[in-house]
């Protein structure tokens, strides 16, 4: 460092800093901004790289559809329809084994929030509610269950669906459960009965259970109806009967628990025709102005028998029907025996038989089958069960159909072993007379329970040595298959026993759980197929 004097004063002062030592103290900080700045340009450079992808992913994404806009509006549209729980369901005349009326009442109970899917479909996403809303066939049918408290609410759905069905047709099912009274000027709620009596000219399908007394001065505009199902509809003030003439194109009819007279159209196209818990005089006045029936279902919860109902003595003949269920529960007395005395199936195909026979409708019942015609191809037999007493009646009775009949066809369901025994053991081959059924191709047994310990034994050797003489006499040196089903042997669900009966029951330790508890059937049906015995077997426990 050099020193010169003031010019002024002439004093030694500082020639400059130009020799000043550096500060480091600052020079550090000034680094690490510098570093600072060199990365705050390097992460703007990313933040733009990054914003340079995703604006060319979102475009990339632009162009692709969503999973839920994928599938086509025709076939999302035909999805739904199968999604949909349409409630006709449970608008089923006939269902084999099953009662018309357990089918109903079961759809009815299942249905109380049918409409339910209908919301879950149309909140997946804006393009499956544009379909939903814009498929009317998807709300042409309509299940109701009105009471004191819901009829506001079911006509709220009722008015959306009769607003987005378009002009389509409608199936309508209205079931009423009141507690009080009975509304006497609504059919459903006053917000919406206009809107209801409007759209009735649509409606081909109708169900009504318990209506208001309203319903009855407007069947007549029920005109395009080809299937009513009608429960539990008794006389009203005023009303003397029902009539259904101006419903030309009707076709399938239910009548349950209907008390009143019906008037059906001339001429009457119904083919068929479901009974149950109607007066017999109604009865045959229904049968009578259904000539052309090709189904009838007639249950055993029919009215009371009384003494004074006059005995109807027209025979009626039915030309085309091809298919019964009689429910023989609760038969006997002079009335069954009329029915079944005049009434003629030269045509019957399918036969249904359910249900017990008491004593006293053993000769009536018996005349029945031997009458039928020999082309009964189907005899399926239901709930005779172990505890029966009257199995040898019914037996009895079965014994009846001719033994040239050709029933292909033979099932046996919740039934007992001895009755199927005895009923199998007409059909093995004997020497003095003609081999019965000799169509026989098709042997059934469903939900058919046994007794346990030796008499599981016994039953498993009896019925199997039977299978064998029966499979053996008709499909001898012959390539025709003959088909046998062992199916839900191990279900004691649906035996018909009181509840002290069935812990009983369960309590055994040896009770069949599974179809294998039947070596000797199996083996029996092996044993012929190893031998060249065209043999399918069934097998489901």
């Amino acid at each position: 460092m050099t020193k010169a004097g003031c010019p002024y004063c002439f004093h030694p002062s500082f020639d400059g800093l130009k020799n000043f030592p550096p500060n480091q103290s600052r020079r550090q900080p000034q680094v690490r901004i510098d570093q600072v700045r060199d990365r705050i340009h390097q992460l703007d450079a990313t933040v733009a790289e990054l914003s340079r992808q995703r604006a060319a992913l979102l475009q990339e994404l632009n162009t692709v559809q969503p999973p839920t806009s994928i599938i086509p509006a025709e076939i999302l549209s035909l999805i739904f329809q199968f999604a949909c729980p349409l409630p006709n369901v449970g608008f089923i005349a006939f269902s084999g084994r099953r009662t018309a009326g357990q089918d109903m009442q079961k759809a009815i109970k299942n249905s109380s929030h049918w409409y339910h899917t209908y919301i879950i479909l149309g909140q997946v996403s804006t393009y499956w509610r544009q379909i939903l809303l814009s498929t009317p066939q998807l709300w042409t049918s309509i299940h109701l269950n009105i009471d004191d408290k819901t009829a506001r609410s079911e006509a709220m759905f009722l008015g959306r669906f009769l607003n987005r069905s378009a002009r389509l047709s409608l199936t309508l099912s209205l079931a009423y459960y009141y507690k009080g009274a009975v509304p006497t000027s609504t059919w459903v709620h006053g917000t919406v009965d206009t809107q209801l009596l409007e759209n009735l000219l649509r409606t081909e399908t109708l169900y009504l259970k318990d209506p208001p007394s309203t319903w009855f001065s407007h069947f007549p505009f029920l005109t395009e109806l080809t299937y009513i199902y009608l429960d539990h509809i008794a006389a009203r003030e005023g009303v003397l009967e029902l009539s259904l003439t101006h419903s030309p194109n009707l076709h399938k009819l239910a009548v349950i628990d209907v008390t009143i007279p019906i008037i059906l159209p001339s001429p009457c196209l119904v083919t068929s025709l479901n009974i149950r818990g109607v007066p017999f005089d109604n009865l045959f006045h229904l049968l009578t102005q259904c000539p052309n029936l090709a189904e009838l279902f007639i249950g055993n919860s029919l009215s009371p028998m009384v003494d004074f109902t006059p005995l109807p003595t027209e025979r009626i003949i039915f030309e085309g029907l091809k298919e019964l269920h009689l429910e023989l529960g609760r038969w006997g007395g002079l009335l069954h025996d009329a029915f079944l005395d005049n009434i003629r199936l030269p045509s019957l195909k399918t036969l249904y038989l359910s249900g017990f026979i008491r004593t006293e409708a053993l000769l009536s019942v018996g005349d029945f089958l031997a009458n039928l015609p020999l082309g009964l191809s189907l005899l399926d037999i239901s709930e005779v069960e172990m505890s029966d007493p009257n199995l040898e009646i019914f037996a009895l009775a079965i014994s009846r159909l001719r033994d040239n009949t050709h029933i292909e066809y033979l099932g046996f369901r919740e039934c007992g072993p001895s009755f199927i025994y005895d009923v199998l053991g007409t059909l093995v081959p004997h020497s003095d007379r003609e081999l019965r059924f000799s169509h026989l191709r098709h042997i059934a047994l469903d939900c058919v329970f046994f007794e346990t310990g030796d008499e599981l034994q016994n039953d498993d050797r009896e019925i199997s040595l039977l299978l064998q003489r029966i499979i053996e006499s008709r499909v001898n040196g012959s390539s025709e298959l003959f088909t046998v089903e062992l199916q839900n042997l191990s279900d004691i669900s649906d035996l018909h026993l009181d509840q002290q009966a069935l812990a009983e029951f369960r309590g055994r330790e040896n009770y069949i759980k599974d179809v294998s508890d039947f070596p000797l059937i199996q083996q029996v049906l092996a044993g012929l197929r190893g031998r060249g015995y065209n043999i399918e077997i069934v097998l489901d426990s």
